[in-house]
């Protein structure tokens, strides 16, 4: 029986003559579905030192907050600008004493950062919160009646901070502080006498949004619980088990996650609606372990690391929607010898960092969301098919179908493509951002079909999700 749509032939204009031996002959294959490969994770030939990446940041421009080990073992809090690019740049922010240990913890759109830095006050060496940018540099944020503590978050567009501090009694307790248009003294987040408090995680998408904090409260026998503060006051998060409770991840529609630990005394994750917390509370399932911690979250996805049957740390991600618990390392271009053990953000659903573990050493590594598009779907036209985020100066190639199904790619280790007989339509390489365009035209007769298209990077093993699309 012929397919719909079968006589249907794309024919390349003005693509490129780059040839993908490997992808002369596509072979079907009868089998269980692919797991998408489409995270491109940052080769280990450009992890110069090991560290971690704390927080992405993009906007017109993608900034990175983290730190880096130097050749005596001390961190060094790191800015990277446009990281995976081939501009992409790595700025030592160093810190307010020379030799002393610094780390960033978060960043700005436009490139500030926090985090905390060594400095010596009264003769004794301590961690003071940091503000960084390009004007001015590395500036102390203020802190009452207290020397050390850290920051540990920065609003989306630069507008405030929040963090820990160490209060003259000793005891910890969790600050708020504006830094636009001038960094202002800290101000101490409401905590009950003799407790503690520590900030873990803030919101603030702009200026007038509200400044939304996650953490815990500590009890002087030492119990912890999740908290946030924000447009109620303080809450307390209810949350089962025997306590050591926190806020990891929170979004401005009142919902939140974190960790508590359970009755057989392990750490669970969990996310609820503050608006109903009881009612809404779900524990996150693991991958095939016993614990789970999640890092942050956004309204479409949790993320963190999870045990796995081994009870190895795995990255991981969570949908809200579907309530599907994802093990990322199988949609990522890692080889033997290299494991994803815990997203630390995640921009967009798109821009990844994680703690990446290669032969035992932990590296701060980045990854994009290969993904691809094409317009416009007018039979009888051309269309240009578009591949981003990809890598850079790399072969790569634009299949199509019209059923879902699987194919193998020859010499492609094992890589499988999710159309059912694909054809190959169209090469290239992608530029040095590591995206790919070409033109292909449509003929009339395509008009009402629909196609499944699909983009593959066989020298990295990425293949992007499925576009389908109806021609009209």
């Amino acid at each position: 029986m012929r397919r719909r749509g079968a006589g249907l032939r794309l024919r390349i204009r003005g693509s490129s003559s780059l040839d993908i031996p490997m992808l002369a002959t596509l072979l079907p294959l009868i089998l269980a579905p692919a797991v998408q490969q489409d995270l491109f994770v940052q080769p280990v030939n450009q992890l110069s030192r090991p560290g971690r990446v704390t927080q992405h940041a993009a906007y017109t421009d993608a900034f990175s907050s983290g730190w880096e080990l130097d050749s005596q073992g001390r961190k060094r809090a790191m800015r990277y600008f446009n990281p995976g690019s081939q501009g992409g740049q790595a700025l030592d922010l160093g810190a307010f004493v020379p030799g002393g240990e610094s780390a960033a913890l978060g960043t700005s759109v436009g490139g500030q950062i926090v985090g905390w830095a060594e400095d010596v006050v009264q003769g004794v060496q301590v961690r003071r919160p940091f503000l960084f940018d390009d004007q001015n540099g590395l500036q102390v944020i203020p802190l009452p009646q207290a020397s050390e503590g850290w920051a540990i978050g920065i609003a989306t567009f630069g507008h405030s901070a929040a963090g820990t501090m160490r209060r003259a009694d000793g005891l910890l307790q969790a600050w708020t502080a504006e830094i636009w248009p001038a960094v202002s003294t800290a101000l101490p987040l409401s905590t009950p006498a003799n407790w503690e408090s520590e900030a873990l995680v803030m919101s603030q998408s702009n200026g007038v949004a509200p400044l939304l904090v996650g953490g815990l409260l500590r009890d002087p026998s030492g119990r912890e619980f999740a908290a946030t503060w924000g447009r109620s006051g303080q809450t307390v998060v209810p949350t089962p088990g025997i306590g050591n409770a926190r806020v990891t991840g929170l979004t401005e529609h009142d919902m939140v996650c974190g960790t508590f630990v359970d009755a057989a005394g392990i750490e669970q994750g969990f996310v609820c609606d503050l608006s109903d917390p009881v009612n809404s509370l779900i524990v996150l399932p693991s991958l095939g372990g016993s614990w789970t911690r999640p890092t942050g979250m956004n309204n479409q996805f949790i993320w963190g690391a999870s045990g796995d049957s081994q009870g190895q740390s795995r990255a991981f991600q969570y949908a809200l929607d579907s309530q599907v618990m994802e093990d990322l390392n199988d949609r990522a271009n890692i080889s033997s010898g290299m494991t994803l053990t815990q997203v630390t953000s995640s921009a967009f659903g798109q821009l990844y960092s994680f703690d990446l573990e290669v032969n035992g050493v932990q590296y701060g590594a980045f990854s994009s969301t290969v993904v691809m598009s094409a317009w416009p779907l007018d039979a009888g036209a051309p269309t240009t098919l578009s591949m981003f985020a990809g890598p850079r100066n790399s072969p790569a190639a634009f299949v199509y179908g019209f059923n879902p199904g699987q194919t193998a790619v020859p010499g492609g280790s094992g890589l499988i493509l999710d159309i059912d007989q694909a054809r190959l339509v169209a090469t290239g390489q992608t530029d040095s951002s590591g995206a790919l365009q070409e033109t292909v035209q449509v003929p009339p007769q395509a008009a009402g079909v629909t196609v499944l298209l699909q983009a593959v990077v066989p020298d990295y093993s990425i293949t992007t999700s499925v576009k389908i699309v109806t021609f009209k």
